[in-house]
């Protein structure tokens, strides 16, 4: 399904309680569970190094293999994990935002020890 920008922001505002959204795009297309297991199966990517490849490049480039698969739907989110700053994905599947972690390719729709500062889709 197809959303206007104005949708998906007031989706991501009630979803995750933070008016720090940036939106690129005009409109956003929902991709499918299996698009998304596809997408966490196939990701690539460097192992964790602190500091210089760690939980926002994981982040990073997962939404950029995203991208590049043709999926405008998948967000890169900034916030805590627990009390410490951490970086991990959104991803708009089958009309719900699930959370991503491109580190553990595991997905999920909402966690408590995680909080969502700002998004950028």
């Amino acid at each position: 399904m197809i959303y206007s920008s104005q949708k998906i922001y007031f989706k991501l505002l009630l979803h995750y309680m933070t008016p720090f959204i940036t939106l690129l795009d005009s409109k956003y297309e929902d991709i499918g569970g299996r698009e998304l297991l596809e997408l966490l199966d196939n990701y690539k990517s460097k192992g964790y190094t602190p500091e210089y490849f760690d939980c926002d490049d994981f982040a990073w480039t997962f939404k950029g293999a995203a991208s590049n698969e043709g999926f405008n739907s998948v967000g890169f989110v900034i916030g805590k994990y627990y009390k410490t700053w951490h970086s991990w994905n959104i991803a708009l599947v089958d009309d719900r935002f699930y959370q991503v972690e491109p580190q553990s390719r595991t997905y999920f729709i909402k966690r408590p020890e995680y909080k969502v500062v700002t998004i950028i889709l």
